[in-house]
């Protein structure tokens, strides 16, 4: 099974549906889903911290530069619901789970909170392999 994709958080969670079509909305997801931020909400995690902290400085700072022309307005609690709700969908091929009630606080621009993760293998379809090499 690959990564999630947007398709698949959409289908996931149908009450962000009308953001089908929003180019920033996927820009987000896209931000969320590329390996380095996947790693990092996996290090996160495994520290008890919240997963989103690996790339909400990344998100905030795309959502700053688009301005006015922002169609995904991040000061809206549910947009930053689905912010957290994105992480969950490309986190669960590789076995990450929230966990109930575990809300942390952090400081970011528009973020305050964000769930932390556990890792359950049989919920696994993909891993995350680190390689070193001589460049």
């Amino acid at each position: 099974m690959p990564k999630a994709t947007f398709e698949k958080f959409l289908e996931e969670n149908s009450m962000y549906k009308s953001l089908e079509n929003n180019r920033d909305a996927r820009k987000i997801f896209d931000i969320l889903s590329e390996n380095e931020n996947i790693y990092g909400a996996i290090k996160f995690s495994q520290m008890n911290k919240p997963a989103l902290m690996a790339s909400v400085v990344e998100i905030e700072t795309y959502i700053d530069n688009r301005g006015e022309n922002a169609k995904f307005d991040i000061k809206e609690d549910f947009n930053r619901q689905g912010v957290g709700k994105m992480q969950k969908t490309i986190l669960a091929p590789f076995g990450y789970t929230p966990i109930k009630n575990s809300q942390k606080s952090f400081k970011a621009k528009y973020f305050r909170t964000a769930s932390c993760y556990e890792f359950n293998d049989t919920n696994a379809t993909m891993k995350v392999k680190v390689i070193v090499s001589e460049i």
